[in-house]
């Protein structure tokens, strides 16, 4: 017990909390009350059984510590099936050939068995089949092994495995050699098997007949008015059939002679001649063939032609000629001369001469190296004239053959046909001697002084009208 301290003078009692005196011992806790809290809790809620608390001291609260004196509170807890505990009593069903053995999950708390087969759970691996009894299918053949089956020892499944060694090999049977002939097959030494299409036959094609040489059978000669025939056989030379017979005609008929001439006729110059190609039979003497043929007319062998009268510019010529052969004669006509044209040649002057002649609408050019000459077409008449370069100072004379010539009314000149041009000259009426004193081009006739100067002039003078007329030309 607990009381406050009085006073020692007067007996008055101190009510201070703080300064108190026990007396006597305690009396016995009375653990009767059933109150439920975390310190009197001796074990907690399980899925077999509810929770488990000690009882306190219905006077102070405390909590007595005496297993066999306790009390339950609310209900068991559900079991929790999450462990994967092989036992037997979890087992639902043993191991198989295909599939593995299979567990229930038993209560990771209390290890109850979950009977639940949608929440099961394998352990361990599948056992396979177990095959140790095969027997022979019997289907070995001669080249090929056959197969064997066996069921399993813990269930209806079979299998069928190949069985080595167990081909039969060929039950063989000899056959006897066959030879070909002509027309038949044959055959080597062979052997077959009785249980398959094994064979090592080989054929032997026919032979085929051995054509020999063609004989003549059934001859008739022919004549010369009458076919003969005869028959082409052929016939196996092996075994003597016969393969072929081909009829052949003979044709009847003469034989030709050389041909020979009949009737023959000669040719001349304008008649064609002929005779008879006649063809007789040697054998017989007739007539086979009778050709005529034509011999070509000579035609005439004529002498060269002969002028009978000259033709002139008015009149026409007569020429004939004769033939050897016959004698006829042949004529002619021989056509008129051309009437005379007017060709103009122009003399330009300048030291020495430059000649332009003007002929059938075409140009000529013609150099000399001296004195100027005009080199063709000396069967006609022939007009021309002359004209002075400008530098030229004095008179020009032109002769023909020496002799100067007279100029026409219009100044030209001209010169009858026949006349030889070379002879037509024409000199400067000044002076003649200047040109023995010069270089003279001997293309264009152009005289150069005779210095060192006029020499060297002169010569690319030269090269310039070389390659003028050359390339003219």
């Amino acid at each position: 017990a607990v009381y406050y301290y009085s006073c020692s003078v007067c007996g008055a009692v101190e009510s201070n909390d703080e300064h108190t005196f026990t007396d006597g011992d305690p009396i016995a806790h009375d653990y009767t009350a059933a109150v439920v809290k975390d310190e009197a809790l001796k074990s907690e809620a399980t899925c077999t059984s509810a929770a488990v608390y000690y009882y306190s001291c219905s006077v102070c609260g405390a909590v007595e510590s005496n297993d066999e004196h306790t009390f339950t509170d609310g209900d068991p807890i559900a079991h929790d099936y999450t462990a994967a505990t092989v036992k037997d009593a979890a087992l639902k069903s043993e191991a198989t050939c295909t599939s593995a053995a299979v567990y229930y999950y038993s209560c990771s708390v209390c290890g109850a068995v979950e009977s639940n087969d949608e929440h099961t759970f394998t352990n361990g691996g599948k056992l396979g089949h177990s095959f140790t009894n095969y027997v022979s299918n019997n289907n070995a053949t001669c080249l090929e092994d056959g197969t064997k089956t066996a069921k399993c020892d813990r269930c209806t499944v079979t299998d069928t495995v190949a069985d080595e060694g167990s081909a039969l090999g060929h039950d063989l049977i000899d056959h006897a050699a066959k030879e070909a002939t002509c027309t038949a097959i044959g055959w080597n030494a062979y052997q077959t098997c009785s249980r398959c299409d094994y064979t090592t036959y080989e054929e032997i094609p026919a032979k085929g007949h051995t054509p020999g040489d063609p004989v003549k059978e059934n001859e008739v000669e022919a004549t010369c008015t009458e076919d003969g025939s005869y028959d082409v056989v052929v016939y196996c030379s092996v075994c003597g059939e016969e393969l072929s017979r081909v009829p052949n005609t003979i044709p009847a008929g003469h034989t030709a002679g050389e041909p020979v001439k009949e009737n023959e006729t000669a040719p001349d110059c304008t008649v064609p001649g002929s005779y008879d190609a006649v063809v007789y039979c040697t054998v017989c003497g007739d007539e086979i063939s009778r050709n005529a043929v034509e011999i070509p007319a000579l035609g005439h062998d004529w002498s060269e032609w002969q002028t009978v009268t000259a033709p002139t510019v008015a009149e026409p010529g007569l020429a004939r000629r004769i033939c050897f052969r016959c004698s006829e004669i042949e004529t002619q006509e021989i056509p008129r001369l051309d009437a005379p044209k007017d060709r103009k040649v122009q003399f330009v002057v300048s030291g020495s001469m430059h000649y332009v002649v003007h002929m059938d609408d075409l140009d000529y050019e013609i150099y000399s190296r001296t004195t100027p000459a005009i080199l063709w077409y000396k069967e006609r008449a022939l007009t021309f004239s002359v004209v002075l370069h400008d530098d030229w100072t004095g008179g020009c004379i032109v002769s023909l053959n020496g002799e100067e010539l007279k100029p026409n009314y219009d100044g030209t000149y001209t010169v009858p046909a026949g006349t030889d041009y070379a002879k037509i000259n024409c000199y400067p009426a000044a002076t003649t001697a200047a040109v023995s004193e010069s270089e003279t081009c001997p293309y264009c006739g152009q005289v150069h002084p005779s210095s060192i100067w006029g020499r060297i002039v002169a010569f690319f003078h030269m090269i310039f009208w070389f390659f003028t007329r050359l390339f003219r030309k």
